[in-house]
């Protein structure tokens, strides 16, 4: 929440320069009023209070030339500062304290003026922070564009140099066009206390233009771009979508039959896998077979030569033992050593018959086996020749279905080709569909509809509390007149008593300006809403001037019934019943009625007719 408890207080402006005397004026009540003969400083004095205050530039006087720089003790809240700055310059030095000899001091801090480079710091963002005021955003136009607010745009709050005192622009406005509405959300933010800085910024119509023309530009250069990629100039969307869907029914069909192919070819593989598998096994069968059958015709021709050999050996036995008594052929006598021999003979014969028996036992299960293994292999050898027949016709099968299988393949990859080329085509034309339907949407797109000026307009209730307030000021101030006040929302401005406030004379203006400055300076102290609580009046009684001296000419009827009245005694005198809850600096050319008040003061500028110690002027 931004606070709004802050104030401000001039101490004092001096002159300085070079072997010359410092002059300046002591703002040494609340009251300070300052009068006398023309072209002795007075607005000189006003303008350089501006200056002093966030104004860019300032124009010196011939009498101001001697001088180089301007110092201006304030009191911000309830810190002492010393803002020093040279004429031309945009730079303020900033002490803290109250001091005269600058030079015995630090500098607290160096602040910019206008425009800020790289590292510079804004001297009216520092003001805006010593019044807890930097986050206050104002409208600076009906799109709701904010600016900061800034010194420069409070100034017109609370100083009114003459020229501006009797202009018949509204009190709060500054005169220029473009801050107009900024003008006016400065007055309604402190009859409310609330910015604009939640209002969304609208996009101005110039912006809002230049862009949509950008983004149609665009969308048409994203449509000629597709176009130009666009193979099938003379087919529709609809048409598209119809080939889409023929595509994909030739598609499903061909995907169809690879699929059955494919099925089919692998079970084919399998088989042949299979059959594959199996004739290696009985090429392994046979060769053991043969295998077997060689080593039983080795086995075999073993048994025979074994045969051979114990028939022999068996027939030898018996020829030897056979009709042998026993008896020595040489000497006649029967010996046992022959005796046992003939026994072995025998024995070795009948060992022989029995393994002959044995042999021809073997060779005859031999014989058994092999004409089995031989069965065997036949049978296996014929199962083989018909297995390779089933692979033979498996491999036919395979090779008459893989011209068809590649076939279908080529027929679907051509078919999801043109598929491709025709979503291809689809997407580009609904691209570019949908970019002229943006296209059309943007061509019929209106700029935002600004805000109207009674958005950014004070409450009623604010309004009627000030236009009573003001009421009150023209009683105390014993203006003519019912005093009933109204507000003019068009020139935003005072009604009195049905007379707008621009359609008096000079000095009836002046008067009412003051009064309206016035009146929110009061308004915001009851409110308890934020105001510097200080308050430059530059001629505000100009209606009690003197024809025949004054620039202003002959006076109209409103300011003769004024001029005849006290209203300058009243309207000072107010206004130092008011100074316990601010300052004001007053600049007149009139004579001052006597104000009997401790917080009243009067300073003139005698000018030429300057006696012994008066004052000549400003400087």
């Amino acid at each position: 929440m931004i606070k709004t408890d802050s104030k401000m207080h001039l101490h004092s402006i001096y002159f300085l320069g070079n072997n010359v005397k410092p002059r300046g004026v002591n703002f040494n009540k609340n009251v300070k009023i300052i009068n006398g003969a023309s072209n002795t400083g007075k607005s000189f004095l006003v303008e350089s209070l501006e200056y002093m205050l966030g104004k860019e530039s300032i124009d010196q006087i011939d009498e101001s030339k001697q001088y180089t720089e301007i110092l201006l003790k304030v009191t911000l809240n309830s810190e002492d500062y010393t803002f020093l700055r040279g004429f031309n310059s945009k730079v303020v030095d900033v002490f803290r304290g109250h001091i005269d000899q600058i030079k015995s001091f630090k500098v607290f801090s160096s602040l910019k003026i206008g425009s800020l480079k790289k590292g510079e710091q804004s001297f009216s963002t520092f003001l805006m922070k010593e019044w807890h005021q930097e986050d206050v955003e104002l409208v600076k136009n009906l799109s709701a564009k904010k600016a900061k607010l800034t010194i420069r745009l409070l100034s017109n709050i609370y100083i009114s140099e003459e020229d501006k005192i009797i202009s018949k622009h509204s009190p709060i406005e500054s005169g220029i066009r473009d801050e107009k509405t900024t003008n006016r959300a400065l007055f309604t933010y402190l009859l409310t206390g609330n910015d604009n800085s939640s209002l969304d910024e609208l996009i101005t119509p110039e912006i809002f233009n230049s862009k949509k023309s950008g983004r149609t530009d665009l969308l048409n250069e994203l449509i000629d771009d597709y176009k130009s990629e666009v193979t099938f100039k003379n087919d529709s969307l609809q048409t598209l979508k119809e080939s889409l869907e023929k595509n994909k029914l030739i598609q499903d069909t061909i995907k169809q039959k690879l699929n059955n192919s494919r099925q089919t070819i692998a079970l084919l593989l399998i088989n042949k896998k299979d059959i594959s598998k199996e004739i290696a096994t009985n090429h392994l069968r046979i060769n053991d077979i043969k295998s077997n059958l060689s080593n039983f015709k080795s086995l075999r021709d073993i048994y025979e030569s074994d045969i051979k050999r114990l028939e022999s050996q068996e027939e030898a036995a018996f020829l030897l033992s056979s009709n042998h008594n026993g008896y020595c052929g040489t000497c006649g006598q029967k010996s046992d050593n022959i005796c046992d021999d003939l026994e072995q003979l025998e024995i070795l014969r009948i060992a022989s018959l029995a393994e002959i028996q044995k042999i021809k036992s073997n060779r005859k299960g031999l014989l058994e086996t092999k004409e089995k293994l031989e069965k065997q292999l036949i049978n296996i050898e014929i199962q083989n020749e018909e297995l390779k027949n089933k692979l033979r016709f498996i491999e036919e099968e395979i090779n008459l279905k893989t011209p068809f299988l590649e076939s279908n393949e080529i027929l679907n990859s051509e078919q999801t080709e043109k598929r491709e080329a025709i979503l291809r085509e689809i997407s580009l034309l609904e691209k570019i569909h949908n970019l002229k339907l943006k296209l059309q949407e943007a061509d019929g797109e209106k700029p935002p509809k600004r805000y109207k000026s009674e958005d950014f307009l004070p409450t009623e209730e604010a309004i009627n509390s000030f236009c009573e307030i003001y009421s009150e000021v023209l009683d105390e101030i014993k203006f003519p007149g019912n005093k009933l006040v109204t507000f003019d929302y068009k020139d935003f401005d005072v009604v009195i008593d049905g007379k707008h406030r621009r359609l008096n004379g000079k000095g009836v203006r002046a008067i009412l300006h003051s009064v309206f400055k016035i009146t929110l300076l009061i308004y915001c102290s009851r409110k308890k809403l934020f105001h510097p609580k200080v308050l430059v009046l530059d001629s505000p009684l100009v209606t009690y001037r003197d024809p025949k001296d004054s620039k202003h000419g002959e006076l109209d009827n409103d300011e003769k019934i004024i001029a005849n009245t006290k209203l300058s005694f009243h309207f000072l005198d107010y206004l130092s019943k008011l100074s316990n809850i601010a300052q004001f600096i007053i600049i007149e050319n009139i004579d001052i009625p006597a104000i009997n008040d401790e917080n009243f003061t009067v300073e003139t500028f005698h000018g030429k007719n300057a006696v012994g110690t008066e004052r000549n002027g400003l400087f």
